[in-house]
């Protein structure tokens, strides 16, 4: 199976990606916490807001257990340890 966005189609390259699909746990709910330099273009929220309204949205919808959370921001993903 060729791969167009796969330079070099490599032995491993092939295996890769003519197999497996990455696993992504769902239903879910995703965030993306954008603090650090967004502030220049906005008001920005809270960590623990973005998680409350995570929260929220799992119990609303009870199947969406898993939260996925993306950010640049260490403080935040630590702070979900």
């Amino acid at each position: 199976m060729q791969v167009p966005w796969v330079m070099n189609e490599t032995e491993i390259n092939q295996f890769v990606w003519a197999t497996h699909r990455p696993w992504v746990p769902r239903p879910l709910v995703s965030i993306h916490v954008r603090q650090g330099d967004k502030a220049k273009e906005m008001k920005i929220a809270a960590f623990k807001d973005y998680m409350s309204l995570a929260h929220q949205l799992r119990n609303r919808f009870p199947y969406a257990r898993s939260i996925w959370l993306s950010t640049e921001m260490e403080v935040c993903a630590a702070s979900t340890l």
